[in-house]
């Protein structure tokens, strides 16, 4: 166990005799003990699901919540499981609902632009939000950090074919499903906001291949959605670099490249939008803007 892993530990165990902030609780957290515990908020820093060590302190994820507590050595103890809210698990490993934390207040953990989920090797993935610390991070491969439970998605086993029909049961047909790489400058993704002037015409770039790695080409008609977002101080701001030229409409840029020409009508000044962008595939892409004059 690393040095920094064994210190928050002490600190954790000292502050729950000293205070009698946390009741000790089972904990499913890190069962291969590479530190797969922490999660991170640029504006916190290091948030640990495993403070007390295997069997201590910490987050349990069960097939219907996340109960327990988090440390954050800059922010106190967070409750997973308060009396008012709770973080729930609908067994596939989607969350939603509130943590608490007395120096933060809520964290949601289904929040617009963000969402946390529970893959099928327990990892956490995605983003939480908290009204006064901004975005907290379930998962990061670069840096890296990440949290894992022993706790995986439940499998629904399937109903066998039966056996005094001659009809087969038909095999269905895959969908169609594109591997998206998020958009491209001048646009950048959540959670950051992009700074936009009202009634300009905003491109809108991204790039998709198939479930080969191979370039989808033939993509001729997509679905763009816009729907009203709190604006948020707390949201980290880009100003937008680059406009578009022209009316709304898809280019095909070639090689699985295409640009789509957003015009934003003028009444969207002084207000925050979340644009939702559908390749027609079923899987909404999102966007953060504020528009100024």
């Amino acid at each position: 166990m690393n040095k920094k892993k064994m210190g928050i530990m002490a600190l954790s165990i000292f502050v729950m005799i000293e205070m009698g902030a946390v009741t000790a609780r089972a904990e499913n957290i890190d069962l291969d003990n590479d530190d797969s515990q922490y999660a991170y908020g640029e504006n916190v820093g290091y948030l640990n699901f495993e403070p007390g060590g295997n069997g201590g302190s910490g987050a349990e994820v069960t097939n219907s919540a996340v109960t327990g507590y988090v440390w954050g050595e800059n922010i106190g103890w967070i409750n997973l499981s308060p009396v008012s809210g709770g973080v729930v698990n609908d067994g596939a490993g989607n969350l939603s609902g509130y943590a608490w934390g007395e120096n933060v207040g809520w964290i949601n953990f289904k929040p617009t632009g963000g969402g946390v989920t529970i893959g099928t090797d327990g990892v956490f993935d995605g983003w939480a939000w908290g009204e006064n610390i901004g975005w907290i991070h379930l998962k990061n491969a670069a840096i890296p950090y990440k949290v894992k439970t022993a706790w995986t998605p439940l499998s629904i086993t399937p109903t066998p074919t039966p056996t005094l029909t001659a009809t087969p049961t038909p095999t269905p047909t895959p969908a169609v499903t594109f591997t998206f790489d998020g958009f491209y400058a001048p646009v950048d993704n959540p959670p950051v906001m992009n700074i936009a002037k009202a009634g300009q015409t905003i491109p809108l770039k991204w790039h998709v291949t198939d479930q080969n790695g191979d370039p989808v080409t033939n993509i001729t008609s997509v679905e763009v959605k816009v729907t009203t977002l709190l604006c948020n101080t707390e949201t980290t701001p880009d100003q937008l670099e680059e406009y578009a030229v022209g009316d709304s409409g898809l280019q095909n840029l070639g090689d699985g490249y295409y640009q789509f020409n957003w015009k934003t009508p003028r009444s969207y000044a002084k207000s925050c939008k979340t644009l939702k962008l559908d390749l027609v595939d079923g899987v909404i892409h999102e966007a953060l803007f504020h528009f100024k004059r």
